[in-house]
């Protein structure tokens, strides 16, 4: 889940990532693209997303209300199901049947942290 540079592959599993994968893997099936060039951008895109998510817009209001459903830790990687949610962000109501929070902790994301941690 977390490759040699510190960086988590959790994104792959979103529907982003999921349609980027495919379209590199239908590329490479066409014989278009190199696999070794599909890796690369996997990886480009596992330490993008990451950064963008890091300069969100912070002063967000997020409320999330729901049935906690299922939870596990494993390597200090949390994961949450939350079934029936009510997410609440600046007053917009997302809808959503189902809602999987994955906690990581910040001090094993990035090996180049602002703040000089690992």
């Amino acid at each position: 889940m977390v490759d040699r540079k510190g960086t988590y592959q959790i994104y792959r599993e979103t529907i982003l990532g999921d349609t980027l994968h495919a379209t590199l893997a239908e590329l490479v099936a066409m014989s278009q693209l190199e696999n070794t060039i599909a890796e690369q951008v996997m990886k480009i895109f596992d330490r993008v997303i990451e950064r963008e998510l890091k300069n969100l817009d912070r002063a967000q209001k997020v409320m999330l209300t729901g049935k906690l459903d299922e939870y596990k830790n494993c390597d200090d990687v949390w994961t949450f199901i939350i079934k029936d949610p009510k997410l609440t962000i600046d007053n917009n109501i997302i809808p959503s049947d189902m809602i999987k929070i994955i906690s990581c902790p910040s001090d094993q994301v990035s090996s180049k942290h602002p703040k000089g941690r690992k």
